[in-house]
């Protein structure tokens, strides 16, 4: 049923922002990750669970605009910008999955969400797994988008 429910999910949210009133109201924030780097993201709505929206490699959380303004009208949106992606810092050391992890916890904790749902897109995926490692009182669900297609994969540590 689970596995159901999120392939509804997937094959939907694209579409929402077509026919779905949402906010523009959409600000700008800033968060601290634990090695110090800057991470930009964008906010929106009110409601739970939140949506933290994740963006795959080479991308940023413009990604999922659409999606955000849709869904702002009966949810709290987050988007961030991983490390080196985006507006976010660059000054990183250590770069791979976890620390990518850490960037998306650090928005998390300083938006103060509850229960929260992670969505991640291509890089995003293992990102958002990792996420929900780090945050399990948090997060409720994974939704992997073009990502993930064996959940059976092992990832490599970095």
């Amino acid at each position: 049923m689970l596995i159901k429910a999120l392939f509804l999910t997937l094959a939907v949210i694209p579409f929402l922002a077509v026919w779905a009133s949402g906010s523009d109201d959409i600000k700008t924030g800033k968060a601290t990750a634990p090695d110090g780097v800057e991470i930009v993201y964008s906010a929106a709505g009110q409601g739970e669970p939140s949506l933290l929206f994740i963006h795959g490699g080479f991308a940023d959380r413009s990604f999922w605009s659409n999606q955000m303004t849709a869904l702002a009208a009966r949810h709290r949106v987050v988007a961030v910008d991983l490390a080196g992606h985006g507006d976010s810092g660059r000054n990183r050391k250590v770069w791979g999955i976890v620390p990518f992890a850490e960037d998306v916890r650090a928005v998390a904790e300083k938006e103060n969400l509850g229960r929260l749902v992670v969505l991640g897109n291509s890089l995003g995926g293992p990102v958002a797994v990792e996420a929900a490692r780090l945050m399990p009182q948090r997060v409720i669900a994974v939704v992997p988008v073009d990502t993930l297609q064996s959940l059976a994969q092992q990832m490599p540590p970095n």
